[in-house]
């Protein structure tokens, strides 16, 4: 396997001796016993990876050109696979992974997954139209749709955020759930009999919601949410965070922040997902340009603005060590911040550079062992499972592509594309 090795200074690497220090009882190997499933976009296939041994141990086959993309764990029994470019979702049985993938037929192209655990539920958001499927996974049987079903026109919708036409869906109680409609830049609010309860319109897209921290927000946590609103590079809107309650069924906003610094060029920036720290007083929101925007999460005040690397997406806490690590989409490394005085700790290349036009480098979503010493992800455009030593920072790689075509799976395309998977498990 590849190694690659931190990149950093000399007073960072000082910095990591310390830290090392606190680990140094433990054993030198540590049995993680996880299994990471990532989905191939461009070539219809679903890899199940073994992650304390870095092996491929399976390839599951999607439907040609379905596109599968986000992948959810609905319950321990399923998980589903979002084939972006097929009307159903599949179905993956955790427990008998040599199954073909099923299917559960919808009316529209699935965005992706939410799972409601008291009702058994699973909420899934519309690629084409503003529509959401709730299903009953017991059964794989559609209960209801609703929306309205506008569908996404790139032509009038002008905002940063792809081409899909709901943000990611979330339940807001066992009954109900929100809608990001996203060619009507709305965020509706459902009960699950179909019923629309309330809705306001917004100044740009959104692309997902998250609950207030208790922590910080205490009762009020249960009906407060933030929102990270995309922006719009082409009319200079920044992006921002909204943040909103529920009360008697109606969505009140209040409070939002346009992420806004000296060197940023709102032509340039574009937002995507905002994450809240453990403790729940910093909200990390990342911009395409580059920049890490810390805000504070009761007072709304942007607190620091750090430098990480273009395609700034998604952040990854580690809550032991205080750090939290930043995936850049569209750059060669991962970014780490210490979350206790809010610096820039290290730039870890994970991936070779990639000019493929269209792809990402760096794939969506990290996993994190439960002992805390890794972090995991896809170098996506170069066909890379990766894992990060949280001791060392050295990185090992898993080639996809290399494996794929050793077990004598069909590769389309001739080399993986890794890019997002959402299920990891860990016995």
């Amino acid at each position: 396997m590849k190694k690659f090795k931190l990149v950093a200074n000399a007073a960072i690497m000082g910095s990591l001796l310390i830290m090392n220090a606190s680990f140094a009882d433990e054993p030198d190997e540590i049995q993680e016993n996880g299994t990471a499933y990532y989905a191939d976009a461009t070539n219809d296939l679903v890899y199940v990876i073994d992650v304390d041994e870095m092996q491929l141990e399976k390839v599951i086959q999607a439907d040609v050109g379905s596109k599968p993309y986000p992948i959810d764990r609905a319950n321990d029994q399923k998980t589903y696979v979002s084939t972006r470019n097929s009307y159903s979702i599949g179905v993956i049985d955790n427990f008998d992974l040599d199954l073909p993938m099923g299917a559960i037929a919808l009316t529209h192209k699935p965005r992706s997954t939410s799972y409601n655990s008291r009702r058994g539920l699973a909420l899934v958001s519309g690629a084409d139209a503003a529509y959401s499927s709730v299903i009953k996974v017991n059964r794989d049987k559609v209960k209801r749709v609703v929306g309205q079903g506008e569908v996404w026109d790139p032509q009038v919708n002008t905002d940063f955020g792809g081409s899909n036409a709901t943000g990611h869906p979330f339940w807001h109680k066992a009954n109900r759930f929100f809608q990001l409609n996203r060619p009507a830049k709305k965020l509706e609010l459902y009960h699950k009999n179909g019923t629309l309860l309330d809705s306001i319109e917004l100044p740009t897209t959104a692309h997902h919601l998250l609950r207030a921290p208790a922590s910080v927000y205490g009762r009020k946590a249960r009906n407060t949410y933030f929102m990270a609103l995309e922006g719009n590079p082409s009319q200079g809107v920044t992006p921002g965070l909204m943040r909103f309650k529920i009360k008697h069924n109606k969505i009140i906003i209040t409070g939002i922040v346009w992420l806004d610094c000296s060197d940023c060029d709102p032509a340039d920036m574009g937002g995507h997902h905002a994450d809240i720290s453990p403790d729940g007083g910093y909200i990390f929101m990342g911009s395409r340009e580059g920049h890490m925007f810390v805000i504070d999460s009761m007072s709304m005040y942007i607190v620091a603005v750090l430098p990480t690397g273009t395609g700034s997406g998604h952040t990854r806490f580690v809550a032991g060590r205080d750090l939290a690590l930043v995936t850049n989409h569209n750059d060669t490394f991962m970014t780490v911040i210490d979350t206790y005085d809010l610096t820039v700790v290290a730039n870890i290349e994970v991936s070779d550079s990639c000019n493929l036009s269209g792809l990402k480098t760096i794939g969506h979503t990290t996993g994190l062992s439960p002992s805390e010493k890794y972090v995991y992800g896809v170098a996506s455009c170069t066909g890379q499972f990766f894992r990060i030593d949280l001791d060392s920072f050295e990185v090992d790689t898993l080639d996809l592509t290399q494996q794929v075509i050793a077990m004598g799976v069909n590769l389309p395309t001739g080399v993986a594309y890794p890019i997002q998977g959402a299920a990891y498990f860990w016995e």
